[in-house]
């Protein structure tokens, strides 16, 4: 059971027979898929997009001096690497065009960090990795 589409229409335009309007409604019964008449199945026509994952690899982590990125199924495209530290705070910010990446990660103290893969699509990514 489906529930009912309500429909209709108000007219503003006042008369002495109608003082408040004239206004028309009505319902209509549908079933589980919206349909008026059982069996249409509109609902199976429907596909769902959805925006596919970006992955991918962080290492060696945990790390001291270099974090080495690899992304995962690459397209040519421009990356944005973002870097923050567990408060929200950006800490550095690169743009690449290659399917792999080396960021020089020393001169960050000990600590969990969170690096963000940003495509030029929309799909983003985000991981911890951790300096020793």
């Amino acid at each position: 059971d489906g529930g009912y589409i309500l429909g209709g229409y108000f007219l503003a335009s006042t008369h002495p027979l109608y003082p408040q309007g004239i206004q028309s409604g009505f319902a209509l019964k549908v079933d589980g898929y919206g349909c008026l008449e059982p069996g249409c199945h509109l609902a199976d026509n429907i596909v769902e997009y959805k925006k596919p994952e970006l992955s991918f690899i962080l290492f060696p982590n945990p790390t001291s001096t270099k974090l080495s990125i690899s992304i995962n199924e690459y397209t040519p495209q421009k990356f944005d690497i973002v870097i923050y530290d567990l408060m929200g705070k950006q800490l550095m910010k690169h743009s690449i065009n290659s399917e792999s990446h080396v960021i020089d990660v020393s001169h960050l103290t000990s600590g969990i960090y969170l690096l963000e893969v940003k495509s030029q699509f929309g799909t983003r990514s985000a991981q911890r990795f951790v300096v020793d």
